[in-house]
């Protein structure tokens, strides 16, 4: 069944893998706009998710479309990771 505290738990979880691909490894992975934009969603969207781990009202089917809404955004959001690895992967060939 939907889970809304895991979804919180797992959002929050991808936005500090994504500071430490950032920092740690390879920053071409990101651009410095798509960063930004990354960090600036994570503070609108955990927020978000936060409230809506603790509205009990939302179960079941309701809940499922709710988060679900969160994760188109987040596909939106950091599908511009995959689309510059794909980049770095061809220019290597």
């Amino acid at each position: 069944p939907p889970n809304a505290s895991r979804f919180y738990y797992t959002t929050k979880r991808l936005y500090e893998q994504v500071d430490i691909l950032v920092k740690d490894y390879n920053p071409n992975y990101v651009s410095p706009s798509d960063y930004m934009c990354i960090y600036d969603s994570q503070r609108i969207i955990l927020l978000h998710l936060d409230v809506l781990k603790d509205c009990k009202k939302l179960n079941g089917q309701e809940l499922a479309w709710e988060l679900e809404k969160y994760l188109m955004k987040l596909y939106g959001i950091f599908g511009c990771i995959s689309t510059y690895c794909e980049k770095l992967e061809n220019k290597s060939f």
